[in-house]
């Protein structure tokens, strides 16, 4: 087997399946909308990390998402409070969640 058949064979295995890519479109599909929906001052969303910049690897254990608002006033400029708030804006849309706050995230698990 040459280097490069070797090497392709290697990335296929670390390739997140169709299926498994599908449920993420949907699930940062449905968080985008419901922050869009409920979060205070919400002008747009994007997707950042390396689900975005296709260098995801399986198993896929997050999907980085930044939220931007007008303002930072109805959480008395806390980005901590904001997080919060952005947690619980797609809470209803994924019941039974856990959302794990921690420096500069929201983990919705």
């Amino acid at each position: 087997m040459s280097v490069a058949t070797a090497f392709d064979e290697f990335r296929q295995n670390l390739e997140i399946d169709s299926e498994t890519l599908g449920s993420a479109i949907d699930m940062h599909d449905k968080a985008r909308a419901a922050l869009k929906a409920r979060l205070e001052g919400h002008k747009r969303t994007f997707l950042s990390g390396s689900y975005t910049r296709n260098t995801r690897l399986d198993p896929l254990n997050d999907i980085d998402m930044v939220a931007v608002v007008e303002s930072t006033d109805p959480w008395d400029d806390d980005p901590e409070e904001a997080m919060r708030a952005a947690g619980e804006a797609v809470r209803p849309d994924f019941p039974g969640c856990r959302i794990r706050y921690g420096g500069h995230a929201a983990k919705i698990t």
